[in-house]
């Protein structure tokens, strides 16, 4: 008994224009997960520069 194997095209249904909203969609996200990141590293120096303040 042989085994076939057949190929098949995997790819996205839709073509160019879902692989373009998809490549968009990656970098806003990308983006957004900096923005966030900076927010919170501002944060924690706020919080640490006022603990700092308060123990004087």
């Amino acid at each position: 008994m042989s085994l076939q194997q057949e190929e098949s095209n995997v790819g996205l249904p839709g073509g160019n224009g879902q692989l373009l909203t998809l490549g968009v969609g990656l970098l806003v996200t990308a983006l957004a997960g900096t923005y966030v990141t900076s927010l919170a590293k501002d944060a924690i120096k706020d919080i640490d520069d006022d603990e700092k303040r308060d123990a004087k």
